[in-house]
């Protein structure tokens, strides 16, 4: 008892001298010289702004406003002092003035930047006019911070946007596969880190933050791609945006999209185009605003042929955007696209007939449709300027339909020899419909721990889709005629409805002004159900029907699963940051791929949906406006990853590809971009300007821990193990001359690592490069633009086809040019 007395009275002797002290320190602090500045600052509507930050010249720390709008610093010596106010998507303002000792109160107003200012880095009065641009912490209700991400500004790009020209487009972009097997550019084919450009399905593929594939689950292709010519800005998140907009490994693709200028009631744009093969597009565009209302539409239609006999096509896009912004500053938005192609496949080609003759085309009856509607309502509403709620609503109502003969392409078309019975005259017709309708609501709030601000995003996604297959014997003749015959033949029909529910949520903790951790988390429901019937007739060499069997199945499966992440994001230095993060992925089955059988390809039934994570570590920055660059180094670990694998038929002994779980798989590689603008090293305002950039990329992506022998530490398939894409710009004024190397190495497209095969599905896709030049000038209102494409006239291929296009290898266009011509008033 006695010795916790003596405890007690030792404590409270130590509290009453450390209140002494306190007291006398206050009281000498007091008769320091000392300047207090507070305030209040407001946008030009008079509200609070929160989260604003005030800095100080010659002070370290940053102070920030609270939900009142109010800032307070202490501890000032007197003496001239210089502050500055600024918060993302607002003009800073800067005041200097000379106070006294004492209180002095200072109040200020923030007006917000024009759209086209937000989209662009400043330099003195000089607009930043690189082609890749990074993302910010924070967009909108956005949180990117720790994040690769890549902005392409299509505003500062010389390529060939009439056929949206991927090669050309993507080529600052590290790390990028593309296919190059669509001249009209109608379908963009990208696919990053090993992952299939398939319609860049492995990608979460948005326009203006919204779905646009056919179905977000089962069947993530994208049949449309927005005409790049509409297209302000291509945004790239790599793997860790899984946690914000949905599991897949490649991470999220995003196209912003043109809107009408603030400062003009009306503005019209015309842009016509002309090229190799009969290529004709025009491009009209009008918007404006009007009051509170901005508007943009336009329609773009293309006709032409592609460099190989019969591969005409036909195509149209609508689009028309609508956005009312209240006295509050709530923003709503409406927005339809429609798009309608029709194309004639000239077939896929085996190793040997490619040698002999890539324009070849052996299949004059095979056509292809897509019709494509989508649409969207998106509100914003600003709480205040520390909460934000973003809401978009979307619909997507689209089909596609091919149509032809689907064999190899060693095998004529049945039509040239027809069989006693005439069955072979019958194409096959594969269709499919999709319809889905979904949600995304997002809530951002900025807050403050010890005076550092702070950011916390979380939201909800709900998602119905609703995708229906049929396939069977079609029309026999050879025009573009999409309609079922009723004849006793193979035929299968199916339906997949799907639901989903995510919750998700990340919080950017700044734990020092220049060091930023991001942990988040996304919890996902997924419903996915296949119900469907197949036909299937055998029959004797004489035609006649030996068995006709049909089978019918249904399968449901519900799953739940939760995705962690964590970034960070370090700046030591002015201009370089240091960033990390880990992201867990998800892929569920291709559902819709269940349903379909062709002769050169069959499915395992018993296919288990995709797991794994995305790593990176990279190191990115720039040195005002001359020269930039991102290195970084990544980890993908894809579990049950679905492939290829070449199989034999025991009974028929005929080659055929497998898909089906292969094995884990295992990727890493270093993306590196570096771009630098020579004279303005030196000279930054002269009018002649040079800029030289290289993207290379290297991959080892490997099958480890496979059941099979065959599979392990075979190479994953269009994984190139070397991608480098290098280009040279130079302009003086108003005009422009832009050049671009671009060179892929040999990638395998199954995983057995097959180097040919008689049917061409499988096989080695040999090493590549390909030339472009382009020239563009501006004159007044007018815009010119020419190039030459593939200026070698090399050979070269970027895909063996399971199905439609081919299957077998399709070639890519040998040399071609265009000219363009635009105008706005």
């Amino acid at each position: 008892m006695g010795g916790n007395t003596n405890n007690g009275y030792w404590v409270m002797k130590q509290i009453r001298f450390l209140f002494v002290l306190g007291v006398l320190l206050s009281v000498v602090a007091s008769s320091v010289a000392q300047v207090v500045i507070k305030g209040n600052v407001t946008n030009d509507d008079g509200e609070p702004m929160f989260g604003v930050i005030v800095h100080v010249d010659g002070i370290n720390d940053n102070y920030s406003t609270n939900e009142k709008g109010n800032y307070k610093i202490v501890g000032l010596g007197a003496g001239v002092k210089k502050l500055t106010f600024f918060q993302t998507g607002f003009k800073k303002v800067e005041r200097t003035f000379d106070p006294k000792n004492g209180t002095h109160r200072l109040d200020v107003q923030l007006s917000p930047l024009s759209k086209e200012l937000e989209s662009v880095t400043i330099s003195g009065n000089k607009q930043d006019d690189n082609v890749m641009t990074t993302l910010r912490a924070v967009e909108g209700t956005a949180i990117y911070a720790g994040k690769k991400t890549e902005v392409i500004q299509l505003s500062n790009i010389n390529a060939n946007l009439a056929v949206n020209r991927a090669r050309q487009i993507f080529a600052q972009v590290a790390g990028l596969n593309i296919w190059e097997s669509d001249c009209a550019g109608i379908q963009i084919g990208v696919g990053g880190r090993g992952l299939s450009p398939s319609r860049t399905e492995n990608f979460n593929t948005r326009q203006n933050g919204y779905d646009i594939a056919a179905d977000a689950l089962g069947y993530p292709e994208s049949y449309y791609s927005p005409p790049m010519q509409s297209v302000e800005k291509v945004e790239v998140v790599r793997g860790a945006a899984s946690l914000q907009y949905g599991p897949q490994f490649g991470g999220m693709l995003n196209f912003v999209m043109k809107e009408g200028p603030k400062d003009k009631k009306f503005e019209a744009e015309s842009v016509q185009s002309i090229g190799s093969y009969g290529l004709f597009s025009s491009y009209n565009a009008l918007g404006g605003t009007v009051g509170r209302f901005n508007y943009y539409t336009f329609l773009q239609y293309k006709f032409g042929k592609c460099w190989r006999c019969n591969s005409d096509f036909d195509n149209y896009t609508a689009y028309a955007g609508l956005r009312y912004t209240s006295k509050k500053g709530t923003s709503i938005k409406m927005e339809y696209t429609r798009m309608w192609y029709l194309a004639q496949q000239a077939g896929g080609l085996t190793d040997l007939q490619f040698n002999q003759d890539a324009q070849a085309a052996y299949r004059d009856r095979n056509w292809f449709r897509v019709k494509w509607n989508v649409m969207s309502l998106s509100i914003k509403h600003e709480f205040s300027s520390a909460s934000k709620l973003d809401i978009r609503l979307f619909g997507l109502i689209g089909s596609r339909e091919a149509l032809g003969f689907q064999g190899p392409p060693n095998q004529s078309d049945p039509v040239s020899n027809p069989s006693p019975s005439d069955l072979g005259k019958y194409r096959n017709l594969i269709k499919g419909n999709f319809n889905n309708i979904g949600g995304e609501f997002r809530f951002l709030q900025r807050y403050h721990i010890k005076n550092q601000p702070q950011v916390f995003l979380t939201g909800v996604r709900l998602y119905r889709g609703f995708t229906r297959g049929r396939q069977g014997a079609a029309d026999s003749t050879f025009g573009h005629v999409f309609q079922y015959e009723d004849v006793v033949a193979d035929e299968s029909s199916s339906s997949h409805p799907s639901g989903n529910v995510a919750w998700f949520a990340e919080n950017i903790f700044n734990v020092h002004k220049k060091l930023r951790i991001t942990p988040g988390v996304r919890i996902e429901y997924i419903d996915t159900k296949t119900e469907g019937s197949a036909r299937t007739v055998f029959r004797d060499q004489a035609d006649n029907v030996l068995l006709d069997s049909l089978r019918t199945g249904e399968s449901r499966s519900i799953r739940w699963f939760p995705l962690l992440g964590l970034g960070v994001s370090y700046k030591p230095l002015k201009g370089l940051e240091l960033y990390a993060n880990f992201s867990q992925n998800y892929k569920p089955i291709n559902f819709n791929d269940l349903w379909v059988s062709t002769t050169s390809a069959r499915i395992d039934p018993n296919m288990k949906d995709e797991t794994g994570y995305n790593a990176d570590l990279g190191l990115r920055g720039r040195i005002k406006n001359a020269f930039q660059f991102d290195v970084t180094a990544f980890l993908m670990m894809y579990n049950n990853r679905i492939g290829y694998v070449q199989q034999v038929d025991p009974e028929l002994f005929s080659v055929y590809r497998l898909r089906t779980n292969i094995a884990n798989a295992r990727t890493v590689g270093v993306e590196t971009y570096m771009r630098w603008n020579a004279v303005e090293t030196f000279t930054p305002e002269s009018d002649w300007k040079v800029g030289v950039f290289t993207n290379i990329t290297w991959l080892d992506a490997r099958y480890v821990s496979s059941n099979e022998t065959a599979f392990n530490n075979k190479r994953v398939e269009l994984t190139p193990a070397v991608l480098l894409r290098t280009g040279l710009d130079f302009s003086w004024k108003e005009i422009k001359i832009s050049y671009l190397f671009s060179c892929t190495n040999e990638q395998f497209t199954d995983a057995t690592n097959s180097v040919q095969t008689a049917n061409a599905v499988n096989g080695l896709i040999p090493s590549y490069y390909v030339m472009d030049l382009n020239l563009a000038y501006k004159y007044w209102k007018f815009t010119f633009n020419a190039g030459v494409e593939n200026i070698t006239d090399n050979r070269y291929f970027t895909r063996r086809a399971t199905g439609y296009p081919g299957p077998g290898i399709i070639p890519s266009s040998g040399r071609t040019f265009f000219v363009t011509i635009g105008i706005k008033l």
